[in-house]
């Protein structure tokens, strides 16, 4: 009986693997394909988000990430919000809580430009979060854009 569970759990751990990567390549097309629109990418971004209602803390690194990095962006080329310094503060926070979530992931403790050199992140991106997060002036929207 023991041998027939264990296989039973090795097929539906088979079958999750099989659908989320299926549906995974679905919402990267969506999201970053050449013929990706705006509603293609409100649409991926609701698989992501339910993905992340679904799995909470066991969501993937790259799937919070693309959240976190998607939602001001959709905000902006919705047009929901015309403010320059609201939609700059959207986008900021976004970069902070990304640079963050990311660093957090490594068992590296040093600065943030090591942990963005480790994990492949640009270092401009450490700097708007650095200018962001401690400058007195804030980076312009086109630079977050």
């Amino acid at each position: 009986m023991k041998k027939i569970n264990n296989r039973l759990q090795f097929y539906k751990f088979q079958l999750k693997k099989h659908v989320f990567s299926a549906e995974f390549s679905e919402a990267k097309n969506l999201i970053f394909g050449e013929a990706a629109t705006i509603e293609s990418k409100r649409k991926g971004l609701q698989m992501l988000l339910l993905w992340e209602a679904r799995r909470g803390q066991e969501t993937p690194l790259g799937v919070f990430c693309t959240i976190t990095l998607l939602k001001p962006r959709m905000i902006d080329l919705e047009g929901t919000i015309k403010d320059e310094e609201i939609l700059s503060i959207l986008y900021g926070s976004a970069m902070t809580k990304f640079v963050n979530f990311a660093s957090s992931f490594t068992q590296y403790r040093g600065s943030l430009y090591k942990i963005a050199k480790i994990l492949g992140i640009q270092s401009y991106i450490i700097d708007y979060r650095h200018l962001f997060s401690h400058g007195k002036q804030m980076p312009s929207l086109r630079v977050f854009q």
